[in-house]
């Protein structure tokens, strides 16, 4: 039998739902998801006080969802994909969720080679959902986009979501830390693992209990592990003259910074995210 609710009265049972869970922000934004993915209404039906007809399996979708929600699964994991730079990106339980830095990091990249005329040979490391070799792959010209991830169920998400989005993409199944890749690129991107310890104990339930750990944290004894991995792959990998630009964690820029000094790569930058904090390194190879 199909239920009738008014607007307001829906809004109300999805935010008290989960007002104990999630900050008012958080609230508006899954709202929103819940009430366009789950239940196909439009935001001219969300924003009036209209009734709204739910047939059975429509109120038993926001039910499953809601109680999901209620054990802190992230809803991006419940309506199976994410929006990312324009483009829906499939996620699972496999893969990290793409966060809105991570789009920045792309768009610095894009407006740094979107005029180029020449070829750029791009690799993503540590590609998870595939969401920064697709999103380049498809929005700069003439470049030729590898991606690479140790783990296999993350490889075959990435392949499906470049397939569904038309980047043109080559998936390489690799270990960072033994990396047997033997081409050259002209820029490398990454966003490794780089939540300490200290940071982990602050993380809430629906990023520990649903997202990968081995895509979050770094080893507790060396929270730069992984970009010290990047740097020693660009020093045998990287053109001269060959730019890398990775998300950092925004604690340890300047050890991050240090780091790629030290290598000797040149132009060595700490770049901000539009919440102020340092989330970004780029760097030149000499």
């Amino acid at each position: 039998m199909d239920k009738s609710l008014k607007t307001k009265e829906l809004l109300e049972k999805i935010e008290s739902s989960i007002n104990h869970i999630y900050e008012a922000e958080e609230i508006i934004g899954i709202s929103r998801l819940i009430w366009e993915d789950i239940l196909n209404l439009s935001e001219l039906q969300r924003v009036s006080n209209s009734s709204i007809q739910l047939s059975e399996e429509a109120f038993h979708k926001l039910e499953d969802c809601l109680g999901r929600l209620q054990k802190q699964e992230p809803i991006q994991q419940i309506i199976g994909f994410v929006e990312f730079y324009g483009r829906k990106f499939k996620v699972d339980q496999n893969v990290l969720i793409p966060r809105p830095e991570t789009e920045e990091l792309c768009h610095l990249i894009i407006n740094r080679f979107k005029d180029r005329k020449e070829s750029l040979n791009i690799i993503d490391l540590g590609t998870g959902s595939g969401c920064i070799a697709s999103t380049l792959s498809n929005e700069i010209i003439n470049s030729n986009v590898s991606a690479s991830d140790i783990s296999l169920s993350a490889i075959q998400l990435a392949k499906i979501n470049a397939v569904e989005l038309e980047a043109e993409v080559e998936f390489i199944h690799d270990d960072i830390c033994n990396s047997k890749i033997d081409q050259q690129f002209q820029l490398i991107v990454s966003n490794p693992p780089y939540v300490t310890l200290a940071e982990k104990k602050e993380m809430k339930a629906n990023v520990l209990a649903f997202e990968p750990h081995l895509a979050l944290f770094a080893p507790e004894e060396n929270p730069l592990f992984f970009y010290e991995k990047i740097c020693d792959f660009a020093i045998n990998h990287l053109h001269p003259e060959g730019y890398i630009y990775l998300e950092i964690n925004h604690l340890l820029y300047k050890e991050t910074l240090d780091l790629f000094s030290t290598a000797n790569f040149k132009e060595v930058e700490a770049i901000k995210s539009l919440n102020g904090h340092y989330r970004f390194v780029s760097c030149i190879k000499t």
